[in-house]
């Protein structure tokens, strides 16, 4: 299964106190990346989401959207580049 291992970056900012004050800080922000998702080998929508739990995206997606149902979905490929390419049955 691919997983992108660097979901997270540091980014600088500024902290506004309550008295107006501003504070230089530094904070990890979670890093988003285009997901495209294909069902039955044609490309269906793309999301911009945290890389990371992607078999999980793709059916709870599937699912959500009634694309299928659970018992419907025979495989989730998850591939670099490619998103999650998932794989239904007879309906």
């Amino acid at each position: 299964m691919y997983e992108l291992t660097d979901q997270r970056r540091r980014n600088a900012g500024l902290q506004w106190r309550a008295d107006g004050a501003a504070l230089a800080i530094e904070r990890e922000t979670p890093t988003e990346a285009a997901v495209g998702l294909s069902f039955d080998g044609r490309p269906h929508t793309v999301l911009m989401a945290t890389p990371g739990d992607l078999d999980d995206l793709a059916r709870g997606f599937t699912i959500t959207e009634g694309v299928a149902s659970f018992e419907d979905i025979l495989s989730v490929e998850v591939r670099a580049g490619g998103g999650a390419a998932g794989r239904g049955g007879p309906g």
